[in-house]
């Protein structure tokens, strides 16, 4: 069933922060980076390839909108960095569920685990 809650906005930033990234000229990434539009901190650190300080920049901006579908995918990007394992398998390939569990959890408990607790739970079964 799907709910009644907007997606948000998706922004095409890493994809657009690819360009600039792989540029002969090394300065463009720097430069150009974060003048790309809907680009976030989180993006910047992913696309510069230092992952621990990106799985934190999404953890940051889930924190304040849970319900970004960019920035729970950017976690496991950022995620899959250190290898592969269910939390990063259900952020990458079901990512709807993923919210739609902790929107509903949002909703009807004091305790909120982690958005990697929720995930592991089901990328557990996915393949």
């Amino acid at each position: 069933m799907p709910t009644p809650g907007p997606d948000g906005g998706w922004f095409d930033a890493r994809t657009d922060l690819i360009r600039p990234r792989l540029c002969q000229d090394r300065n463009s990434f720097a430069v150009n980076g974060p003048l790309v539009p809907g680009v976030t901190s989180a993006d910047l650190a992913l696309m510069g390839g230092t992952h621990q300080l990106a799985a934190d920049g999404y953890r940051d901006l889930l924190a304040v909108a849970p319900d970004v579908p960019a920035a729970l995918v950017g976690l496991g990007l950022a995620l899959a960095a250190r290898g592969t394992w269910p939390a990063v398998r259900a952020l990458l390939h079901r990512p709807e569920l993923v919210r739609a569990v902790h929107r509903e959890l949002r909703s009807s408990t004091d305790s909120m685990p982690a958005i990697e607790v929720i995930a592991w739970g089901f990328g557990r079964f996915i393949h």
